[in-house]
Formats: structure tokens, sequence, C-alpha cells
């Protein structure tokens, strides 16, 4: 045996020398490579006579008088120009890894052909040039800028500022004179020959823009134009427009005081001036060869019409779904409203609507002005089909291909209904420890669904909400057959009744009144049931059951808004019952218990109320920088017939759209020690879940170079057991007349650390597992490709008893996550 050992050491010797040489050699060539790049010049291929613009140096503020944040603000949009690879956006500092500029110089190509082209084409960024900022012509528009807010007398200078070690690079300084400010004197609204609108401009006068003593602005004086405008046309003045608005001032008055009177109508034509009323709406169906309509169809104020043999809109359903009333006032959001329920349909590629006036008003003071919408509406690919092709890597140690494939017919029964189909397939095999010659390649998902969607409430006519606001009507069917490999085989069959209700621009509510779900599992494998045997919690998640539920949820959505505000934020609230009616109806038609369980077809059904609430919220710093927030949580509870919630209703977290530090059901429940003291093992996973969950998410997001971006976050979150599964005493004792003392103590410490500290507690801190990272993201327009890298700080499951208890073996913890879309 020693010989053994003494031949054996050289070669480890040996080995491990040159282990230590490729390590150093491949170090060697990570600092060569950042060097070489880090050496870049970021000038070197500038056009011949130009200077890298690097910034603004500082903007010297010589005031007279007071400067409000307005003014500032437009100073800053004509001044502040953010220089190639700035810092977080900013206009005065530049990033101390400028990579688009080092690949625009580095790695710039000879000819445009070739990998190293298309690299340098797609990563590269072009080099801001003094020439291209222009500051003297900066300095011109920001005085007009100046001018315009009430700064008459202002005066605006340049200097630049370059570089002491390169003389290509350069800075702007600013130098802003800003004098004395021109005041508003008296406001005066004058009375015009239109009664009507002088009701309704002196209605709104509180919301004024204009006020005496406040800083004469030439913006202030056009948003005023704006806002009588847009006041007249909501009130049915669709043609009113802000010219239309004048102004008389007085500026002769000393001490820079402007008296201003208002003047609402001079100029404007008689269909401005009265308002407008729907007469009739034409809708013309083009059918593709851009023809005159042959064939009209009439009901009430609507008209169809089309070519062809047959009408593939029916008059009726179109009218339903447009949301027009006959003499109803003409207003821009009737006409946005119309757009939105005509987008709901799915049924046409474009649809523009023009107006067309079909008699004026004679008197306007008492008359109105009517219209006739014509809207020209072009159909759609009647069909249309998806597939998706990906893979998939699970926490149980499951990896293999997946696919999923939709197709959709449009318009089915000439009313905008849309038939949906879809196919999803996964197939898996065990990796890792799970991995074993009898079952790897017999794992696999097979799931299909049907859906249909009508735009329009398919219930009594006296349960309609207003027609004005999108509606629709879902019915879907789905069933899955799942095959775990050694397990068992799993179906899961559903149908479904949804209605979606628009409450205004940005609310919507969804309504579920009947989700029924029937649960089967068969083929149950001997070690399927050993697991059952150890962790008999989970025999409740895998038994035959029915989950009959109904649901209610409230969505708030501004994404889509026009607005220039730099937030959006987005909400989401559910409440979910399940059995409780169900008990209720089925107890008044007889007997439907079983030994006290509530059943539904002989088959036992599941009792809980659930409810979940998600908040996120995203902020633009400058351009591409923006500051996106989540928080989100949720609670179960699980009565009559059930113990626990179904398994499919519990919560988790972790994973790459969750705790990104942390696996898939990698934390929790609470501080539950137990896997970290006795081991993991190829079941512990389906056991980190829980009835309450709490997660919270913030990351920093910003461009890197060309099609590359980044991101730093942090996430923070953990789940809980409602009710505690602690033994109780009388089955201590009973455990305790049958196992000897030694393995009865292991027996207690187990249950203990099982069982301790898996529901909330009054130190929410320390249960709340923790961790940073960064993200690296490939933005392709169409989708977005990311990394993250998440570090994980504190695991509240860890026996370290410290906060930071996961500083040891750091890279042997990262959390690698690799997945399409941003996580929230």
């Amino acid at each position: 045996m020693k010989t053994m050992k003494q031949n054996k050491r050289p070669n480890s010797l040996v080995q491990a020398s040159l282990q230590r040489r490729y390590s150093l050699t491949y170090l060697t060539a990570v600092v060569l490579l950042v060097l070489s790049f880090t050496a870049c010049s970021i000038t070197r291929n500038l056009p011949e006579g130009e200077v890298l613009y690097t910034g603004v140096s500082k903007i010297h503020h010589n005031k007279v008088d007071t400067v409000d944040a307005m003014v500032g603000e437009a100073l800053a949009t004509k001044l502040e120009v953010a220089p190639n690879s700035s810092l977080f956006g900013s206009a005065y500092h530049i990033s101390p890894f400028p990579v688009g500029l080092w690949i625009y110089n580095g790695l710039h190509p000879k000819e445009e052909k070739g990998f190293k082209y298309w690299f340098w084409k797609h990563f590269k960024s072009d080099p801001t040039l003094i020439s291209q900022v222009n500051p003297e012509l900066r300095a011109h528009a920001a005085e007009a800028a100046l001018k315009d807010e009430g700064y008459f007398n202002a005066s605006v200078g340049f200097d630049t500022i370059y570089d002491k070690k390169d003389s290509l690079k350069a800075k702007i300084s600013y130098t802003v004179n800003y004098h004395r400010k021109s005041r508003l004197g008296t406001v005066t609204y004058v009375r015009s020959p239109y009664p009507r609108i002088d009701s309704i401009v002196n209605h709104t006068l509180g919301e004024s823009l204009l006020r005496s003593g406040d800083r004469f602005s030439y913006t202030n004086l056009d948003q005023e134009r704006i806002r009588i405008a847009d006041v007249l046309k909501d009130s049915g003045y669709y043609f009113f427009e802000s010219r239309y608005v004048k102004y008389l001032a007085d500026s002769t008055q000393q001490g820079g005081t402007v008296n201003l009177r208002v003047v609402v109508g001079p100029g404007a034509d008689r269909k401005a001036l009265t308002p407008c009323t729907i007469d009739s709406v034409h809708f013309k169906l083009d059918m593709g060869a851009s023809l005159r309509s042959q064939h009209f169809d009439t009901l009430r104020f609507l008209t169809v019409g089309w070519n062809g043999p047959e009408q593939k809109m029916k008059t009726r359903n179109l009218r339903r779904s447009l949301g027009f009333r006959r003499r109803a006032l003409l207003t821009p959001g009737r006409i946005s409203l119309a757009r939105e329920l005509i987008s709901r349909l799915n049924t046409f590629k474009y649809y523009p609507i023009e107006t067309e006036i079909i008699r004026l008003a004679a008197d306007t003071l008492v008359d109105t002005t009517r219209v006739r919408l014509v809207i020209n509406a072009a159909f759609d690919y009647p069909w249309t089909g998806t597939t998706e092709i990906g893979a998939v890597y699970k926490d149980n140690n499951q990896a293999g291909p997946g696919a999923t494939f939709k197709a959709m017919r449009r318009n089915l029964f000439g009313g905008g209904e849309k038939l949906v189909f879809q196919l999803d397939g996964t197939y898996e095999w065990s990796t890792g420890r799970n991995a074993s010659s009898g079952n790897r390649l017999n794992s696999y998902e097979l799931g299909g669904k049907v859906s249909l969607s009508v735009p329009r409430l398919q219930i009594p006519h006296y349960f309609r909400p207003v027609r004005e606001k999108p509606v629709s009507s879902t019915y879907s069917v789905s069933i899955d057959w799942m095959r775990r490999a050694g397990w068992l085989d799993m179906v899961k069959a559903s149908g479904a009744i949804e209605y979606g209700f628009g409450l205004d621009k940005y609310n919507s509510m969804t309504f579920t009144p009947l989700k029924l779900t029937y649960v089967s599992s068969f083929n149950k494998t001997d070690a399927f049931e050993e697991m059952i045997g150890k962790y008999q919690s989970l025999e409740h998640a895998f038994e035959n059951q029915f989950i009959p539920q109904m649901e209610v949820s409230w969505t708030f959505d501004n994404a889509a808004s026009t607005s220039s505000r730099p937030h959006r934020e987005y909400a989401k609230v559910t409440l979910a019952e399940a059995g409780g009616i169900t008990d209720v109806l089925t107890g008044q038609m007889g007997s439907h218990r079983k030994q006290g369980e509530r059943q539904l077809f002989f088959l036992k059904f599941s009792q809980f109320l659930k409810a979940t609430a998600e908040l996120r919220y995203t902020h633009t710093i400058s351009g591409d920088i923006k500051v996106a927030g989540r928080v989100q949580g949720g609670i179960g509870y699980a009565y009559g017939n059930s113990v626990d919630l179904p398994y499919s209703e519990q919560f988790y977290i972790g994973g790459p759209n969750s705790l990104r530090g942390f696996a898939v059901r990698g934390v929790g429940p609470g501080r539950t020690r137990w896997i970290s003291l006795y081991g993991d093992d190829e079941y512990s996973y389906l056991q980190r879940v829980g009835d309450i969950k709490l997660e919270g998410n913030v990351e920093l997001r910003f461009p890197i170079a060309g099609a590359f971006h980044g991101a730093l976050f942090a996430d923070a979150g953990n789940v809980w057991r409602l009710r505690s599964t602690a033994l109780t005493q009388e089955d201590y004792d009973l455990a305790h007349s049958v196992l000897n003392e030694e393995v009865y103590q292991f027996f207690c410490d187990y249950m203990k650390a099982y069982s301790e500290g898996e529901q909330l507690e009054r130190n929410l801190v320390k249960q709340l597992a923790f961790d940073v990272g960064f993200g690296l993201r490939l933005n392709l327009d169409m989708f977005v490709i990311r990394l993250d890298i998440g570090v994980p700080i504190h695991d509240p499951n860890d026996i370290d008893p410290s906060y930071f208890n996961c500083r040891h073996a750091l890279l042997k913890n990262l959390g690698w996550n690799l997945a399409v879309g941003y996580p929230f």
C-alpha cells in the first residue's frame, strides 16, 4: 500500500501542477483580453477633423430671478445631451467601460462582409461628435426656450473644453444669463356670441393654466388652448380646434407684467361651433378586391356593405359590438372606444374611421350637426397558427424538449368569435442523481385545449353592463395527460366559463362563475407509494378529486398609455373560492356525503379560499435606463373536505422569474431547517410549498452596447404554512412506545426541524430569503433572451444562524437562470 501511494504521489503533483498552469494560462488570457480592450483608443477611427463629444462639463446659471422646475426642464432638454456610453444616461459622465466605442474602434472592419462585420455592425456604438451636438445651435435653441418661458432678455453662451490627454475628446460648458422674468397681470376670458361654449368654458375655469401673478409662458398659453379645445371636444364639439382660441396681450405695463384677454371662437366655421351627434354608421367590409359595396344590410342606424356571395360579419353582431348609440354626442373618446371594440373583434387588419357631415346645424344656439361615421375595414386572414419549440429543465432534475402549437380561427360565426386550438407536449428524461437505466426516456406530458371567445356577454339582458364598455365571454375545455417516470400517471381535465368586463381605459375585471377540474392518478409505482409514506402530507395532493372553483379578478394596467409620464403601473388582485357553493347546491339536491365527506358525482371535491395580489412599477430614468419593481403575495385556506390546498394551488418560490439566487422550490417553508440538518433527497422539493407567499423584486435596467442590455437586481421572499404540521403529544407517545430510545430521539429531532419555523413569525426580515445579482439581456426586438446570475445572501433554511450565511462556496451557490422575456 505504501508503494502504491508513493507511485501515485508524483502523478498527483504533476496533475496539480498542470491544473495550476492551465488556470494561470486561462487567467492570463482573460487579463490580456481585458487589457487589450481597455487599451483601445475610443478616438482612433473618428472621421477626419472631428472631435468626440464626452458630455457637458458644467452649466453656469447667472440668475436674477427665481427659476422653477419647468424652466430647468426646458433648458435641460436643449443643453443636456448624453454622450455615447454615458454613465446611466448622464449628460455629464461617461462610463469607464465604453464597450460600444471599444468595438467601434478596435474591431473596425475593412470590408462590409463576414462575421467580423456582422458583429461590429450589431454591437458597436457610433461615436457622438461635437459637430453633431452643435453647441452653437443648442445655445440659440435654449435662448428661444427661455424666451418662451417669459425670460425675454435671456442669453446663452458656450465654451469647448478639450481633454488635456487627448485633443480629440472635448466637453461643452454653457453659461446661462436669465435676467428678469415677465409675469401675468390680469387674465380675462372674453364673452363670445356662443352661449353654450361660454358656459362650458366658464364651468372649467378652475382648471385654467393661466393665473394672475404666474410667470408668463408661451408653453402655458399653448397648453391652455389645448385644454379648452379638449373640453369642448369632450362636450360634443368634435371639430373644434385649439387654433380657434386667441389671445390679446398687453405688455406695455411696467415691471414686465403682461395683461391677457382670452377669446374663444374667432375664425371658427359653423361645424366647429355646434355640438355633433352620431346620425348613422356605414361599415364597409372590404373583401380584398377594393371594390365598391354591392350588397347592403341595414339595422337601425347601422348599414353594412359588402361584396361577394355572403356577408361574413353579421349586422346584428356588429351592432352589438360597436358600442354606438344613435343621437349620442360625437367625441374623441367614443371614436377611441370604437377602435378598441373593433380591435377586440380580432377580425380586421385595419379599420380607419372617417366622419361625414349629413346635416350642418342651421342654428348654432339650439341645433346640432349630424355626422355619419364611415368605417372601411379589411378582413384579416381567417386562420393563423404559431409553433413554439423549446427545452425545459425542472427543479426535480428532469430535462427535455417541448413544443406548443396554436391554431386560431377568426370570426367563426360571423360575430367576431375566436376559436383557438392548442396542443402541448414535453418529453423528459432524468438527469443527475435521479437518472437510472430503467426510467430515462419515459416521462412526458401531452395536453390539449379548445377555447371559444365571444366579444359579447352571453348572459340574461338585465345583467348586461353598458354596451359602450368592452366585454367578452370565453368557454374553454382542456385535458392533460402526464406520465412521471417511475412514479405514476395523472390525468387532469377542466372546463371553464369566463366573462370579461372593461371598466375604463386602464381597469378591467374578469369573472369566472365556474371552473371545474377533475384530477385522477393511476399506475402508481412502489417508489411513489414509498414517497407518500415518507411525506404523508402529500397524500391529499395526489388523490382523485374534483376542484369546483369560482374566481373574480381586477386588473389595472396603464402600459398602453400615450402619456409622457415616466411611470408605468400594473396591479392585479384575484379572489377564488372552491367547493363552498358546490357544497350548498349539492346539499339541496339530496345526500352528498359519505362518512361525513362531501362528494360530487360520488367523488370528493376540494374546498378552499384563496387570494392573490401583484403590483408592478416601472420608472424610466432616461432612455433605456429604468427601475422596475414588483411586490406579490397570496394566502390560501383549506376547510371542510380539505386539510391542505390542492398541490396545484399551493404557493412556491424561486427560479428565473422569482428569487433568482435560488432554484425553483428552493426556499421554505418559513425557516425550517430539516434539509440543512438531514440532507436533501429526490422528493424534498415537493415539501417546499406553503399556504402564504410574500415576494419582492427590484432591478435597474440599462443599456450596455447595441442589443446588449444589463441589469442589477435584488430579490426577497418566502412561503409559509398556515397550519402547523407539528405532531401532538399523543403522536410522540405512540412513537416512543414502538421505537427504541436512540431512534426515538432522532425521530423527535427530525420532526422538530421539519415543523419548527414553518409558520409566519414576527421577525419577518430573517425569514425572507434574499439574493442579489447581475443580468445580461440580448434584446432582439421580437423577444428578449435573458441570463440572470443570482448570488444568494441569506437562506432562512440554513443551520448557520448568522444573516450572511451563504458566503461559503460562493461560486457553487450561484443561481444561473436562462429565460426568454423579462421576469416582470
